[in-house]
């Protein structure tokens, strides 16, 4: 799973973001109901933003969809004024596809905790030393320091049924040349029976906030699960 930032951006003057909502989005044959979580707006290739949506759609990896970048409706704001040179926190939402380029659901009868637990599995025993999980003292998690360029996998954070959540830290220099970190918590799920990977980053200075971000994708997933009963 690749992850890509892109810190390079225009300046383009909006002096207002309202948030965006998706309609109903065909993937795989399904209509999914896709829209930023609370608090975030769509981005858009027409603004300022426009090096970030690329750089995730080739991140994506061949054949698979990028379905829709958003990020906090105030920072989409400050990027497209020009008060800021990057975004400190966005996401995605991402359908993987086949060798062919074919978004596929998964066979029918396959349901979303059954398929959340074998991806789980899978993260496990890929990354079986990853994982930071906070011991019973309850102590603060630890992290590594990262060199531009240099990825460090954190293995499967959590699985709540809902979703399987993985973890990742990469190092990068901005074009301003400020040395910067990016802080990674992907969420694995089915909707409707199509595979969904909703990415959300924070860039970083000193130390990560993996909590934090995992405790809000799990509020995203929740609500995203309930938006396409």
């Amino acid at each position: 799973m690749q992850r890509v930032l892109m810190p390079e951006m225009l300046v383009a003057l909006m002096t207002v973001v309202q948030p965006a909502f998706a309609d109903s989005i065909s993937v795989g044959g399904r209509a999914l109901n896709l829209q930023p979580p609370a608090g975030y707006c769509q981005a858009d290739k027409s603004h300022a933003e426009r090096p970030i949506i690329e750089g995730l759609e080739k991140g994506a990896g061949k054949g698979s969809r990028l379905l829709m970048v958003f990020a906090q409706c105030d920072e989409l704001k400050d990027l497209r004024s020009g008060k800021i040179k990057y975004l400190k926190r966005y996401g995605q939402y991402v359908a993987p596809a086949g060798a062919d380029g074919t978004v596929r659901p998964q066979p029918v009868g396959v349901m979303r905790g059954e398929f959340v637990d074998t991806m789980a599995t899978n993260i496990q025993r890929s990354t079986p030393n990853a994982g930071l999980q906070q011991d019973a003292a309850k102590k603060p998690r630890q992290y590594p320091e990262l060199k531009t360029g240099e990825i460090k996998s954190l293995g499967l954070l959590a699985n709540d049924g809902n979703a399987a959540y993985v973890g990742f830290l990469q190092g990068f220099k901005a074009v301003s040349g400020d040395a910067l970190k990016l802080a990674t918590v992907g969420a694995i799920t089915l909707l409707d029976g199509v595979v969904i990977n909703a990415d959300l980053f924070e860039a970083y200075t000193a130390s990560p906030d993996i909590d934090g971000l995992l405790a809000q994708q799990k509020a995203n997933i929740s609500a995203l699960i309930a938006r396409n009963k």
